[in-house]
């Protein structure tokens, strides 16, 4: 099933409104949760808020998504992680997914869940790269060898960082380090 991401987006707007109303009578201080969704939304509208969005790295399977940030780093045929928890309700939080397209300037995805197929639009702060196991075809994200393709050859956890061989470009068959949230897994 689809999920309208705009659905979703009005539902944290109507939360987000139902608190701040609730705090200006003084009925009750807003939740941690909906204090986030406020400064969410209110970063989303261009007025700060300070939210950053998924940006610690992880260890095991993914790193940070690169914290919304002011640059894209979504790119086709990549793994993600969904960390929206306004898709929970939907079953898609926590889960992986493909990314099927690029929009709005590329700092969204609509994404394809791995299990089940679901689709949504998902804004990068809310995803999270995917290392896959050592020997896997993963995309460089971002640095001077954004778009290059290459093979993982081995993990650093304790500084979050990772080897990946180059498959193409001017240093084809070379070595990088790269820190997690910088590359991704290739869906193949």
């Amino acid at each position: 099933s689809d999920v309208n991401a705009l659905d979703v987006f009005k539902k944290a707007q109507q939360v987000a409104s139902a608190a701040d109303a609730a705090a200006a009578g003084g009925k009750h201080k807003p939740s941690a949760l909906e204090e986030i969704m406020q400064r969410d939304i209110a970063s989303k509208a261009g007025f700060g808020g300070g939210y950053s969005g998924a940006g610690a790295a992880g260890g095991g399977g993914g790193g940070g998504g690169g914290g919304g940030g002011d640059r894209p780093w979504l790119a086709h045929g990549i793994v993600v992680k969904i960390l929206s928890k306004a898709l929970r309700s939907e079953g898609l939080y926590g889960k992986k997914a493909v990314v099927k397209k690029v929009v709005d300037g590329g700092f969204v995805a609509e994404v394809a869940a791995l299990d089940s197929g679901d689709r949504v639009r998902v804004d990068q702060a809310e995803l999270e790269t995917v290392l896959p196991s050592v020997g896997g075809a993963v995309l460089v994200l971002r640095g001077a060898h954004r778009g290059v393709a290459g093979t993982l050859r081995g993990v650093h956890t304790a500084d979050f960082q990772a080897d990946v061989t180059l498959s193409e470009g001017a240093m084809k068959g070379k070595t990088v380090k790269f820190d997690y949230e910088d590359v991704s897994k290739l869906n193949k």
